[in-house]
């Protein structure tokens, strides 16, 4: 990640805010989603489900990003179900949508998915669910993928679910590279809340947010807050 290049005296993120831009054929035409005070969803899975490992700091992330955006719906473990998301993205106004699961890109449609608690949540699926708020007042402008290797993709596709998800009409997504730990996790996710509320861009958000955790003794290693990378729009 751009993020981790290092100049002999420190990290680039350290002096600037950095964005992802798949391409003008994905953002560059595209009429600026209306946000606002629509409500913030909040979706995760803390125990193993499937044969995937328990995510055990996924239910503090979620209690902490709730906090900090006060009007949320949070779909939790055996909530986080499709049909629960296809019914909220149908009836409610969702400006920022949070995904704290495991998600596998491998460079298919049929290989690449979201973990709920009852199945997996497909590209095909995905999209659907996102254009189904296409039409209403507060579009989905923000989709932070906190998981498991959301970003990773092949050679051909190397922005993964992130990528994916700005294609099918949210303004920005934030994706992970790698495995990431759930304290860190859980600090990105809450610190990006907090300076998005406080008037900072996404790309100042994010930059902001690695800052701090930069700043712990025990999370300055790029292991744990490179791998977010900002997809789409900077603002």
């Amino acid at each position: 990640p751009f993020s981790a290049l290092h100049d002999g005296k420190d990290f680039l993120t350290r002096t600037w805010s950095i964005v992802i831009i798949p391409g003008s054929t994905l953002t560059g035409n595209r009429k600026p989603a209306e946000t606002g005070p629509g409500k913030a969803l909040l979706c995760g899975l803390s125990e193993s489900v499937q044969g995937f490992p328990a995510l055990p700091g996924v239910r503090e992330e979620l209690e902490k990003v709730r906090a900090v955006t006060g009007d949320a719906k949070v779909l939790l473990d055996r909530k986080f179900t499709i049909a629960n998301l296809r019914s909220v993205f149908r009836n409610q106004d969702s400006s920022m949508v949070l995904m704290a699961t495991h998600g596998v890109f491998r460079g298919s449609a049929r290989e690449t998915f979201l973990l709920s608690y009852d199945g997996r949540l497909h590209m095909n699926q995905l999209e659907e669910l996102i254009r189904l708020g296409r039409y209403r007042e507060k579009q989905v402008d923000m989709l932070f993928l906190s998981a498991c290797q959301t970003a990773l993709g092949d050679e051909r596709a190397a922005l993964g679910l992130g990528g994916l998800a700005v294609r099918t009409g949210v303004r920005s997504a934030i994706a992970t590279l790698w495995p990431v730990d759930d304290r860190a996790s859980s600090e990105i996710v809450t610190q990006f809340c907090v300076n998005l509320k406080a008037g900072d861009s996404k790309a100042e958000a994010l930059r902001n947010a690695r800052e701090k955790l930069m700043c712990d003794p025990d999370y300055r290693h790029p292991a744990y807050w490179a791998p977010f990378l900002l997809i789409g729009s900077r603002l």
